[in-house]
């Protein structure tokens, strides 16, 4: 999950400076961007490919509501942007599993949501015999494609950062936010993954749903 965080932050920001990730994803040593040193856009070789390249990958990596928090966050003929970012240390904070849904499979069928969230009220209940519940399950897994083997992993992790980070502006070189100065910065990020029963959750399919609480936990399987 340390790759996703990386590599989902590294994505985003190529995207919406126009950078290709072999510039700013270091490895080892984190993220490291200044777009001082690409004014020419001709020196970051951005071409038609890397564009759809970058695009790609966030679409893969970030999810939808997301990725719609970041649409044109600066503009680079008005403002440099400078940020390096080496994720130093993940803490486990929270996981737990939802049975027989995806987010996806809800976007297409939200009436499926209602059955689990009936069955999430009925496991909760005192009053609502074991028989009533399990009917309750197969005719949700009845609804699910491969619902009996299907669930989803949502894990929260603090990632521990060393960060800078500086907007300024272009002509005067004034500082509008942040500063040059490392500190030490924990984000709370939460992840998403669909596996199925019986076999190993892919490690390349953890996608970035949430971090730093911006969409409040962006949650799609309880009652808001």
């Amino acid at each position: 999950m340390g790759w996703a965080f990386q590599k989902g932050l590294a994505g985003l920001l190529s995207n919406q400076l126009s950078v290709p990730m072999g510039k700013i994803d270091k490895g080892g040593d984190g993220i490291e961007v200044d777009t001082a040193l690409f004014r020419d856009q001709s020196s970051t070789n951005w071409t038609d490919e890397d564009i759809k390249a970058s695009k790609k990958f966030i679409e893969e990596t970030l999810e939808e509501r997301l990725r719609s928090k970041y649409s044109n966050i600066l503009d680079p003929d008005v403002h440099d942007f400078k940020f390096k970012c080496r994720p130093a240390d993940y803490v486990l904070e929270y996981a737990y599993v939802i049975p027989i849904l995806t987010r996806e499979i809800v976007a297409r069928d939200p009436s499926l949501l209602e059955m689990y969230r009936d069955l999430d009220q009925s496991i909760l209940s005192k009053s609502v015999s074991p028989d009533d519940i399990q009917e309750q399950v197969q005719k949700l897994m009845a609804r699910v494609k491969n619902g009996e083997a299907t669930f989803t992993l949502i894990v929260d992790m603090s990632v521990k950062c060393l960060e800078s980070f500086c907007i300024s502006n272009r002509e005067t070189g004034d500082i509008i936010q942040g500063s040059g100065d490392e500190q030490e910065v924990y984000h709370l990020v939460r992840f998403e993954n669909i596996a199925q029963k019986n076999k190993e959750p892919s490690l390349g399919n953890w996608i970035i749903s949430d971090w730093d609480d911006l969409l409040q936990g962006n949650v799609w399987h309880l009652k808001e």
